[in-house]
């Protein structure tokens, strides 16, 4: 049981990094400038493969004259916790609480990035299964050569004794940890995705008849055919994203594509053990968790499980491919409600909660989930985009 005194000593430690900003070191960054390649390395690394971020030809005769990075490729300059990672107590795990993305400028090839960080927010938790919790809170804005803001990140992380999870977690916006149920070793029921002939966990692979990762590579998007704002109804479903069997295979091409380290003894296929690994190698025990399920269950956690920024990806993609080139995302919000493991079969989804002019275009607002192949909600998420107007 994590005491008094432990919990105190993490507040008072915190409480001293409050509002301080802090600039990030940008040797640290897995992108410094904008590309193509690099956006659709982010892109590809979730089987979005829509053309507006990185095939010129296609981009320069739409809307946005140009490509234009994916909405969470900001991560991959720093991702939106990285800076909360780096004050959790030693001793302490943490899991993602929630992130949310404010977009004001698109990143274009040839920018230049930088990113200054700071704690927002502190807040002490009682969870029936942690015990005392701490609910971390910080934002990171990201600006170009020109210092224009592009786009500011606001992320929670829990911050919790590994000790006190055993038995695995999972952890809702506000509230407190749940009781996990991973699927790590067992094979898909039909109806599921995964990546044909590709091994789940344990040593499983995935029956035959079901859809490949590279079918996501075929979705229906809306592209070059504008939605007009006019045309949206309150009530309207957003158009069902079907995610793959979360696999390791995808894992690492997330890792991969984000520019995230710590992953590469998995992608050599050695078996890495992390037990002697200094609590200072922060971004390596935080991704290989993700990979390694005897690392996660030493953490208190379930085994192999998805990335948060990865899913908040998902939820990217889900309204991009709604909205068409002629949108225009505005904010976009996702909560990590419970983990998602190895061997689970997740999809998005949604509606539209409210449409209204706004100048000379429509401000939509859309009400968003991830579920699992139970119907479990995983997240909930929501987004705000710019539409076109008729009269425009």
């Amino acid at each position: 049981m994590t005491t008094v005194t432990e919990v105190e000593a993490a507040l008072a430690s915190l409480a001293a990094e409050l509002d301080q900003e802090h600039l990030l070191d940008p040797r640290g960054f897995w992108s410094t400038v904008a590309g193509e390649d690099s956006f659709r390395h982010l892109a590809g690394g979730i089987g979005d493969f829509n053309p507006l971020w990185w095939d010129t030809a296609y981009a320069v005769s739409g809307p946005r004259r140009g490509p234009t990075a994916p909405p969470v490729w900001l991560a991959t300059v720093a991702m939106p916790y990285q800076h909360l990672l780096g004050l959790r107590p030693a001793g302490w795990s943490s899991l993602d609480g929630d992130v949310r993305w404010e977009y004001f400028e698109h990143v274009r090839p040839g920018d230049v990035l930088s990113a200054t960080a700071r704690l927002v927010e502190v807040e002490r938790k009682n969870s029936r299964r942690l015990g005392e919790a701490l609910l971390v809170r910080g934002s990171a804005d990201y600006r170009d050569q020109r210092r224009r803001l592009l786009a500011r990140s606001t992320a929670g992380l829990w911050f919790f004794p590994a000790r006190a999870a055993a038995g695995g977690g999972r952890v809702r916006d506000g509230g407190e940890p749940e009781a996990s149920a991973p699927l790590a070793g067992q094979v898909p029921s039909a109806g599921q995705v995964a990546p044909a002939g590709q091994v789940l966990s344990g040593g499983q692979v995935p029956s035959a008849g079901q859809v490949p990762f590279d079918a996501l590579g075929r979705l229906t998007r809306r592209g070059a055919e504008p939605r007009y704002g006019e045309h949206v109804e309150v009530g309207e479903e957003v158009t069902v994203l079907q995610r793959p069997t979360l696999s390791t295979f995808e894992l690492l091409a997330w890792c991969v594509g984000s520019g995230m380290s710590g992953f590469e003894p998995i992608a050599r296929g050695e078996r890495a053990d992390l037990r002697g690994l200094p609590n200072e190698l922060i971004e390596q025990r935080s991704v290989m968790r993700h990979l390694l399920p005897d690392l996660s269950r030493r953490e208190g956690l379930s085994g192999g499980f998805d990335i948060g920024t990865q899913r908040s990806a998902w939820i990217g993609q889900l309204v991009t491919d709604w909205m068409g080139d002629h949108g225009e995302l505005v904010e976009l919000y996702c909560r990590f409600g419970r983990l998602l493991h190895v061997g689970d079969t997740p999809r998005c989804g949604g509606r539209v909660e409210e449409s209204r002019r706004e100048g000379g275009r429509w401000r939509v607002g859309l009400a968003l989930w991830v579920r699992n192949q139970r119907g479990e909600t995983v997240s909930e998420a929501s987004a705000v985009v710019s539409l076109p107007s008729l009269a425009a």
